[in-house]
């Protein structure tokens, strides 16, 4: 099955055709004349929908926003490319053009980097528009409109339609001239994955698991069982779990949904549990053994009294918390030698998060500990991932500095990805309804 790559439009079409899958709409639009809004921006989900959803239009002199349902059949009718197509939603006719072709690419549930957290295996369809003569241009100003909320530029009425979320800080202009098309794949998603020390708990659901198994990939043990009844799967683990672990729910050659248990990309799903028993400094030297890594930061001092040791210290936690969190170690060298941490007890604990709180706006949640490792103690700062709050630095009072992590090394934030952050926070989380897939 291949997983990315280009579709005509009219493949596109001939896929949604027929269907009855209910799905929803957010869109923006340039003003309405002659009882028509040249469509700027248009993000459709179609399968199980959110309860957040609701129909509404805001109607400005410079931009329309308009939020409603329609059915996959009703949608398949309007992505002929090259040519003008009308869509009427309440009392707004949107009036667009496609290119003949778009791009597509196939993700899991709960993917990472998502701006809607869909729990169904999902097929990203990324359509652009044909640019109007007056091009795609963001308006300026105030937004303000009869029946209407006010807003102070565009890019925060984009956030509040789009993601439900009225802030100022960290707010640009939106991407626009596209449409993008999220269709649930409901035939089969894993739902949870316990792992233990003798074997995984693989949970799933779907319309289409009869012929179905679990498969677990890793490098030194690989298994296939078929889906239970119940739903629920066992795998054994005879040498516990493998190194660079994977699990796979799949029908012959097709993948329903996927799940990387070993943190691949450094990542690894809300939905995994581990549940095996622990030992703390074995699990700590085996972080440092991996390396510094997107998610893994090494600090040889805990953060001092200056703005300059403080923002070496303390940068990395906001740009952990600013994405999808993270672990600080003090007291470990850029090569993972263990330096220490003398004085370390208790009261550093306390003293680190005194210090974090008086050098963040807003502090970042994070868990903080002193382990022994080597005979030596560290400082171990494990910052949560991120839900839609935007963390900046303030080691100095009157300078709010924004961080983000990229690969194994942080960098000051550019404007796109503090957005995304809020996109993240607001987006949907759909829940399975159930419906058919045909």
């Amino acid at each position: 099955m291949v997983d990315s790559g280009l579709i005509q439009l009219t493949g596109l079409q001939s896929l949604l055709a027929g269907r009855t899958d209910p799905g929803w709409i957010l869109a923006v639009a340039g003003p309405v004349a002659d009882g028509f809004a040249p469509l700027w921006r248009a993000d459709v989900i179609v399968g199980p929908q959110s309860d957040y959803l609701r129909e509404k239009v805001w109607v400005y002199e410079s931009c329309t926003f308009v939020s409603a349902g329609l059915t996959s059949g009703l949608l398949a009718e309007r992505l002929a490319g090259g040519s003008i197509q009308e869509m009427t939603l309440g009392e707004v006719v949107l009036q667009f053009e496609l290119q003949t072709n778009c791009n597509f690419q196939r993700k899991s549930s709960l993917a990472q980097n998502e701006e809607f957290k869909l729990t169904w295996p999902t097929n990203v369809y990324l359509a652009s528009l044909v640019e109007p003569p007056q091009q795609f241009q963001p308006p300026a100003g105030f937004i303000i409109g009869p029946g209407a909320p006010s807003f102070v530029t565009f890019g925060v009425a984009f956030n509040a339609f789009f993601q439900n979320n009225y802030a100022l800080t960290g707010t640009s202009n939106p991407l626009l001239g596209q449409l993008t098309l999220r269709v649930c794949d409901v035939r089969g998603r894993i739902t949870s994955v316990a792992i233990q020390s003798t074997q995984l708990e693989v949970a799933v659901e779907g319309a289409a698991l009869d012929h179905a198994s679990v498969e677990l990939m890793g490098v030194s043990d690989r298994d296939v069982v078929p889906v239970s009844g119940n739903r629920e799967t066992a795998i054994p683990l005879p040498n516990g779990l493998p190194d660079d672990a994977w699990i796979w729910l799949r029908s012959n050659e097709d993948w329903f949904d996927y799940r990387s248990l070993g943190g691949w990309a450094a990542y690894r799903s809300p939905d995994v549990r581990d549940e095996r028993i622990t030992e703390p400094e074995a699990d700590l030297a085996a972080m440092i053994a991996q390396g510094e890594n997107v998610h893994v930061e090494f600090k040889r001092h805990l953060p001092a009294n200056t703005s300059n040791t403080r923002r070496t210290a303390l940068k990395t936690v906001v740009a952990f918390a600013n994405g999808d969190g993270g672990t600080v170690l003090y007291g470990i060298e850029d090569d993972g030698g263990v330096f220490g941490l003398p004085e370390a007890d208790g009261a550093t604990e306390d003293s680190y998060v005194n210090v974090l709180r008086a050098s963040t706006s807003p502090m970042p949640p994070c868990h903080c500990s002193v382990q022994d490792l080597a005979g030596k103690r560290v400082l171990v700062v494990d910052v949560e991932a991120n839900a839609g709050t935007i963390f900046a630095l303030t080691v100095e009072p009157d300078k709010h500095e924004f961080f983000v992590r990229r690969g194994a090394t942080t960098f000051p934030a550019r404007a796109e990805e503090l957005q995304s952050i809020l996109h993240r926070g607001q987006s949907a989380v759909l829940p399975g309804l159930g419906y058919s897939y045909p």
